[in-house]
């Protein structure tokens, strides 16, 4: 049986093209934030379970996208110890 290289569901590859103009507009912003005195931080993209659930309401619970280690139950509360390595950047404000 073949390995699908489909992005898994709510993903999406972008293609050079794309990538190029999306940084154009990254760059875009962050100048325009830089201008008004905000630094960059960086924030984990991924949160653990306990942080999220519960917090929203069940129908919040519902949105959460839960990454598992195969053979895992799809419990809501399984593991929420497991977190991602990934980061995302977000912007706060500079006060001096």
């Amino acid at each position: 049986m073949a390995t699908s290289t489909k992005p898994a569901k709510g993903m999406r590859d972008l293609l050079p093209r794309q990538m190029l103009r999306r940084e154009r507009v990254i760059d875009t912003v962050k100048s325009v934030y830089r201008s008004f005195g905000f630094e960059p931080l960086e924030t984990p993209a991924c949160e653990r379970l306990e942080v999220l659930l519960g917090k929203y309401g069940e129908e919040g619970d519902q949105l959460v996208f839960k990454i598992m280690h195969r053979g895992e139950k799809s419990s809501a509360r399984s593991r929420p110890e497991r977190r991602s390595r990934t980061t995302s950047r977000t912007w706060r404000c500079g006060t001096t």
